[in-house]
């Protein structure tokens, strides 16, 4: 009963945000009743935390499994670990991390993001050592841009502006590509 209340609200929280998720609608969704919530989690705080919680440690832990495989295939491992990370932040509604500033969950957001950015320069820094990427990439700005490309892209429900949509898997490969092999046709 506990993981299906973790789900719903996981659900709901991306979908409409912190400030939107209801108890009620919560124990309706879950088909339980509101006492019966309660008696699982003492506050829709801990709802939350748990549910958040969740979904970024089981990101998490994927990445760091995507880091530490595949040795001297570091392209893929970058490619899988970027859509991991754009499904942490590109399947929650736009306002979804600004909401969750004031509140404590943003701490979990910020491990997430840490624990992410170690595991993309764990794989940047492999790869140079095997000689996937080039000797003189910066594995930290590499990441940087990395991170700031995959913000840019759009959930697949809404197209970019004054653009179509594309798929998650072509745009991510896209910066990739961008990022290791340039502009340049030298």
């Amino acid at each position: 009963m506990r993981q299906r209340i973790l789900d719903h609200a996981e659900a709901q929280l991306l979908k409409y945000g912190y400030k939107a998720l209801r108890v009620d609608d919560l124990a309706r969704a879950a088909g339980i009743s509101k006492r019966t919530l309660y008696e699982q989690f003492l506050t829709k705080h801990d709802i939350a935390h748990d549910a958040l919680a969740g979904r970024l440690d089981r990101l998490a832990r994927a990445i760091d499994r995507a880091s530490r495989r595949r040795p001297r295939d570091e392209p893929a491992q970058l490619l899988e670990i970027a859509t991991l990370i754009w499904q942490a932040d590109g399947e929650a509604r736009p306002k979804f991390f600004v909401e969750l500033e004031p509140t404590p969950l943003a701490e979990l957001v910020d491990t997430f993001r840490t624990r992410s950015a170690a595991a993309v320069d764990r794989v940047i820094r492999s790869g140079i050592k095997h000689g996937q990427f080039r000797k003189d990439l910066d594995p930290g700005l590499a990441r940087r841009v990395l991170l700031a490309g995959l913000a840019t892209l759009a959930p697949p429900e809404r197209p970019p502006p004054g653009g179509s949509p594309e798929r998650p898997d072509q745009a991510i490969a896209a910066i990739l590509d961008v990022i290791l092999h340039g502009l340049s046709a030298v």
